[in-house]
Parts: C-alpha cells; sequence; structure tokens
C-alpha cells in the first residue's frame, strides 16, 4: 500500500481515539521535555506497543502504556547516547558526511523502535530487524516513507503542532511497519500479496 494511504489512515485513527491519543501525546511530550529527552525513546516505544494494540485488538491506549517497555530504558538511553555523540562529531567535523550519516542512520533504523514495542527484542535485534525491513521490498516506497515521517516530525517542530504531528507521525510509522512486516513475511513464505 502506498505512503500516502498509510498517512490517511494514521489521520483517521487519530481522530478517532483523538481524547486518549493525544493525552498520551502530551504525557509523552512533557516527560520528554522535563527529561531532557532522555525518556524519548523508551517512551516512544510504549507509545507504539498502545498504538500496535489499538489497531490490531481494538483496545483503546492508555497514558500508563507509555510505561510498559521500560525494561529496554538503558539499552536504549546508551544507544541515544552514542548515536548523538557520533552524530554531533560527524555533523561539526565533517558537515555534509555527518548529515549523510545522520540520514543513513534514520533509513535503516527507522523502523527499531516498532520492533522494540512489537516483538519484545532488544536494541542490537531491533536494530538488525529494522536493517532488514529497511532493504526487504520497495526501496522507493521505504524512502518515500523516511521522507514523510521525517517531514510530519520536522513540521512539528512547533511547540503549537507538536501534539497533532507527533502522534500522527508514529501512527503512520506503526501503520508502515505493519504492512512492510506482512508483505515480508508473506513473500519469505512463497505468497505473494495484492493489497
Amino acid at each position: 500500500m502506498s505512503a500516502n494511504y498509510h498517512l490517511r489512515r494514521a489521520c483517521g485513527i487519530w481522530l478517532a481515539n483523538f481524547v486518549p491519543i493525544t493525552m498520551m501525546t502530551l504525557v509523552y511530550l512533557v516527560l520528554s521535555i522535563v527529561t531532557l529527552g532522555f525518556m524519548s525513546a523508551v517512551l516512544e516505544v510504549g507509545f507504539m506497543h498502545a498504538l500496535l494494540r489499538l489497531i490490531r485488538e481494538e483496545r483503546r491506549p492508555q497514558v500508563g502504556d507509555l510505561f510498559s517497555h521500560m525494561h529496554v530504558f538503558f539499552p536504549l538511553l546508551v544507544f541515544t547516547i552514542a548515536v548523538a555523540i557520533i552524530a554531533v562529531i560527524c555533523v561539526v567535523l565533517l558537515r555534509v558526511a555527518g548529515i549523510i550519516l545522520l540520514i543513513t542512520i534514520a533509513f535503516f533504523c527507522i523502523y527499531m523502535l516498532t520492533f522494540m514495542a512489537d516483538q519484545k527484542v532488544g536494541v542490537i535485534d531491533a536494530i538488525e530487524d529494522s536493517v532488514d525491513l529497511a532493504v526487504h521490498g520497495d526501496i522507493a516506497q521505504h524512502i518515500g516513507v523516511l521522507v514523510i515521517y521525517l517531514l510530519v516530525k520536522v513540521l512539528g517542530s512547533t511547540i503549537i503542532l507538536l501534539p497533532v504531528t507527533e502522534p500522527i507521525a508514529i501512527i503512520f510509522l506503526v501503520l508502515v511497519y505493519l504492512d512492510r512486516t506482512k508483505r515480508r513475511n508473506a513473500s519469505s513464505q512463497g505468497f505473494t500479496l495484492d493489497l
């Protein structure tokens, strides 16, 4: 399915579950700001887990879902700090090469948190699975997904738009993840999906 379809569906899911998703988003944003971003990744894993359950089981998201994956806090913190240090060094010293490195990390690790939320794997396994999913199937579609995801995130970088764009970006990524994993699993078993 096209990235446009997933973006429209993400907006629909957000509107249909406006109150619980908005409450989760506000708590997620406040805690991310208060903790200077240190809890952002682990809270996003919990956010994704709640959305996966919403899509699969029609279970309404709850604020407590944000804390459902606290067991991966330290590994994610180490990963985030390592990427931040590498990014700062590369961007400061290498400028263009540093920006290319950041785009490459985003390209290969875009599904990492979703794998952690869905399959309860560690950071290394999630990175391996994310890389596999990123290069499996239509690369052009994956690039389009990455561009849309980053544009929605950048669009929401203002405080006013952040409570709207952040959940839509996360829902969009979860929907794409579900579609790509279903396609990958079907093709590895010799089936084709015509959706």
